[in-house]
């Protein structure tokens, strides 16, 4: 999370987040600028950020400058170890497939597929299959992740 703002006739500003005292920046006196402040968040949390300048020629303190923000859930990522999108298979010869789910936030995933053959181990992402002559034909299988805040993602394949 990064907050960008100029301070008029301020040397310092104070910065708190969620009403703890972080550090005091000094300003450019020439532009009031101080670049960016830059704040490691969690996810899904929400930060009260507040911030007030001082000029020390003056004394003067500006009134306080608030903030809150809310840090939203990032959607989980699915995909192949191979990043592969589609697979040609004969009959009777294996096919293993990777499917890698990660999640930004480090939320709990819920993985799950359609597949009506072969297996799947939703623990490691392994997929695999051993089609026989009757299933020679197009098969769309579709893998899917779910996370603790109902953001889920779907990824599908042509065997």
């Amino acid at each position: 999370m990064e907050w960008d703002f100029v301070y008029a006739n301020t040397d310092i500003i104070s910065v708190y987040l969620n009403e703890t005292f972080v550090i005091n920046i000094s300003v450019d006196s020439a532009s009031g600028s101080i670049g960016y402040i830059s704040y490691n968040h969690t996810a899904h949390s929400t930060v009260n950020a507040s911030f007030r300048g001082y000029n020390t020629t003056s004394g003067s303190i500006s009134s306080w400058l608030n903030q809150t923000t809310t840090i939203e859930n990032r959607a989980p990522i699915i995909s192949t170890q191979d990043s592969v999108e589609e697979y040609t298979v004969n009959a009777t010869e294996p096919i293993t497939i990777t499917i890698l789910n990660e999640d930004y936030d480090l939320d709990l995933l819920t993985n799950s597929t359609n597949a009506t053959k072969g297996s799947y181990n939703i623990s490691t992402g392994v997929y695999s299959w051993t089609p026989t002559v009757s299933d020679v034909g197009e098969h769309i299988i579709s893998f899917s992740s779910l996370d603790d805040f109902d953001n889920s993602i779907v990824y599908s394949m042509l065997q």
